[in-house]
């Protein structure tokens, strides 16, 4: 191997790395911090797409956590030559799409289950909550109360 090969290859390798292109991105992302620019976001929406559409639906949490602008572009769909299966991959987003909203719907209904059982943990822990079990479940009365017992039933 000729010392151009070699020294061709490790440019390349040098130039294309992802450890230099993780340091360019962090380089330019201080530069505009340091001069006060907003975070942005640019977010390419195809409006048949149900990717596009499930993406969509993150957008503002992608805006509060990263307290960034989102640029939103409407793109064509992809030519054929990018998307040589068109059929099986609008069955595949469907499919996807359904899938998650079972599964926020899972998760909806658990949280609502949770905060629920976090009611009934934080009334646990009051002392009414101890007055009624002992009154209700364990027969007990205050040492000044005089239990009265119904003896028709």
């Amino acid at each position: 191997m000729s010392l151009r090969t070699v020294l061709m290859r490790s440019a390349t390798a040098a130039l294309t790395s992802p450890a230099r292109r993780r340091m360019a991105r962090d380089l330019a992302a201080l530069r505009a911090r340091l001069r006060g620019e907003t975070p942005t976001i640019r977010y390419f929406h195809q409006a048949d797409d149900p990717y596009s559409h499930l993406a969509a639906q993150v957008l503002p949490r992608l805006r509060a956590r990263y307290a960034a602008r989102i640029e939103i572009c409407l793109v064509p769909p992809p030519e054929d030559s990018a998307a040589p299966d068109r059929a099986r991959l609008r069955a595949y987003g469907l499919r996807d799409a359904q899938r998650l909203a079972r599964a926020r719907s899972e998760r909806d209904a658990l949280a609502a289950q949770a905060d629920a059982l976090g009611d009934d943990l934080e009334f646990a822990q009051t002392d009414e909550y101890v007055m009624r079990i002992a009154r209700d479940e364990l027969n007990m009365i205050m040492p000044d109360e005089v239990r009265y017992v119904n003896a028709t039933r």
